[in-house]
């Protein structure tokens, strides 16, 4: 029985002499597991507000609601206000992009994050996700929420109001297009 179990484990050939072929094969098999999700760590705020539209309990709230969902999801929503005359309607994607990027570092280079970015004085707002969101959040689907939640508020100066309609619905969306 001995010799059977040192067989198997040896990588045998039916003679019962070692195959260095299958031997070295598994030596050189390798297992890659999928990055994990980097959590947000708890110093980092969700809420980055320059242009001062909220309130510090609007903020606060803004900042519980997407700490939650992500618990919950997996996936982080990074909300900025932007107030830097460098930022022009003509680059204001762009620098988007660049946030959800920087949002993404901090979560491991993940696929998951979300960044809102939101300009009062050049009256845009912008929803940038990653290819995992992408999956369960479609651009018209994003479009459709910006036009319907986030804009009518603004429309009328209830920045907070919109904000917490548009973040709202866009984990309603978000859920609901989870396929289990």
């Amino acid at each position: 029985m001995a010799g059977f179990i040192i067989c198997l484990s040896s990588a045998c050939n039916s003679s019962g002499k070692v195959n260095n072929t299958a031997a070295k094969r598994k030596a050189e098999t390798k297992v890659i597991l999928p990055a994990q999700q980097v959590a947000t760590p708890a110093g980092i705020n969700y809420v980055y507000d320059y242009e001062n539209i909220f309130t510090p309990g609007e903020e606060k709230k803004l900042d519980s609601l997407a700490r939650v969902f992500e618990k919950s999801n997996l996936i982080p929503i990074r909300i900025t206000t932007v107030n830097d005359p460098a930022v022009t309607a003509e680059n204001f994607d762009q620098g988007n992009k660049n946030l959800l990027d920087e949002w993404s570092g901090i979560h491991g280079k993940s696929d998951r994050c979300m960044s809102v970015n939101i300009s009062k004085q050049l009256r845009r707002i912008r929803i940038d996700y990653g290819p995992f969101v992408s999956r369960l959040l479609s651009d018209d689907e994003a479009k459709a929420i910006v036009e319907n939640q986030f804009k009518p508020s603004f429309k009328q100066d209830q920045f907070f109001q919109g904000s917490w309609n548009g973040l709202n619905a866009l984990m309603d969306t978000i859920r609901k297009n989870i396929k289990f």
